[in-house]
C-alpha cells in the first residue's frame, strides 16, 4: 500500500463518488476515498449517527 496519494476525498456518499468517477476518468490513478463514519471512528466519537 501506498503512503500517499494526489486526491484524497472523505465522505463516500453520492458526492464523494461522483467527484472520484471524472478523476479517474480523466486519469488521476491514485485517488483515495474515505468514508465519513470511518473519520468518526479515527476522531474517537463512538456515538451513532
Amino acid at each position: 500500500m501506498r503512503a500517499s496519494a494526489s486526491v484524497v476525498l472523505i465522505g463516500g456518499g453520492i458526492q464523494g463518488t461522483s467527484i472520484a468517477y471524472p478523476l479517474a476518468k480523466r486519469g488521476v490513478r491514485d485517488v483515495v476515498l474515505v468514508e465519513a463514519d470511518c473519520t468518526r471512528r479515527l476522531a474517537g466519537d463512538s456515538s451513532p449517527s
